[in-house]
């Protein structure tokens, strides 16, 4: 654990033990707490965007950049094996609901 995060650490256990004696209201615990949680996340070195993109989703651009999907919710180019596993569900389902009701109908489909 860096320095930054155990000082951060017993400033919250300080915040949480003055919480519990009643010194500050739910609000403003919150407030502080977010704060001390903030400043945790401000980092002075810069980290790789989207760095635990999988090899396979990254696309190189016209000048030969890295795009790793620049929105990796609506990334559309790729089919993922969760949404044709969905596609033959539903598909699958569509014609289960078929045949019930075709066997259903008894007689019904050969007048």
């Amino acid at each position: 654990m860096s320095a930054r995060e155990d000082r951060v650490n017993r400033e919250l256990r300080a915040l949480e033990a003055a919480y519990r004696h009643g010194q500050f209201d739910r609000a403003g615990y919150r407030a502080r707490r977010r704060t001390l949680l903030s400043a945790l996340r401000a980092r002075d070195e810069i980290t790789a965007r989207n760095a635990i993109v999988p090899a396979g989703r990254r696309r190189t651009g016209a000048g030969g950049t890295s795009e790793a999907g620049s929105s990796i919710l609506f990334d559309q180019g790729t089919t993922t094996p969760s949404r044709k596993l969905l596609l033959a569900l539903l598909v699958g389902s569509a014609v289960l609901v078929v045949a019930i009701i075709w066997i259903a109908s008894g007689d019904a489909h050969v007048r």
